[in-house]
């Protein structure tokens, strides 16, 4: 049996804080600014990405891959995306 959480306390402290960046849309693509600074930068890296056309996670999986996950739990693979 699980004892239900009725709020209060405290999450853990050492969690890395979700970077959010910037997109931009242009026509039915959300263009993502990509330099060496961005948490998108490496393989593994993840960041909100936020736009006028809503927001979504974005992962950096492999070098050109990346994934993308919708906040309606709906998910689909971007892949060969070139910087």
């Amino acid at each position: 049996m699980l004892e239900a959480c009725g709020g209060g306390g405290s999450g853990p402290s050492n969690v890395p804080q979700l970077s959010v960046v910037n997109g931009n849309v242009s026509g039915s693509a959300v263009l993502v600014q990509i330099d060496s600074a961005s948490p998108l930068a490496t393989v593994g890296g993840a960041a909100m990405v936020r736009s006028s056309g809503g927001s979504f996670l974005l992962a950096r999986t492999a070098q050109e891959t990346f994934y993308r996950l919708d906040f309606d739990v709906h998910a689909r693979s971007l892949h060969d995306y070139r910087l």
